[in-house]
């Protein structure tokens, strides 16, 4: 699928927008108490990543949306590299859910 660069604008401004809509859902939740700081920013990566295959599967340049995430997740999480780096070297990697 070719898109002109004018189709290319529209899309990449609707991708950025629904990272941003993501962004905020989960930020809500943190605030809220429903999701950890840890949790909500791994959700939002995986999202955002989701997004970026988007991105490449329709030809748009990628630009600065990758920063863009990493800016996203910062604000939900600021040891979101550290947490990242814990959750991928956990064996197996996963979440812990409490139980009532």
């Amino acid at each position: 699928m070719e898109l002109n660069p004018e189709e290319q604008e529209k899309y990449q401004q609707k991708l950025v927008g629904e990272l941003r809509t993501y962004a905020f859902a989960r930020l809500k939740s943190v605030k809220e108490g429903s999701e950890t700081e840890e949790l909500a920013a791994a959700l939002l990566e995986r999202y955002g990543f989701g997004l970026a295959r988007a991105f490449e599967l329709l030809g748009i340049p990628l630009g600065d949306f990758v920063n863009l995430i990493q800016q996203l997740m910062l604000e939900i999480d600021p040891e979101a590299p550290l947490n990242r780096q814990k959750r991928w070297e956990a064996k197996p990697a996963g979440i812990s859910i409490p139980q009532n």
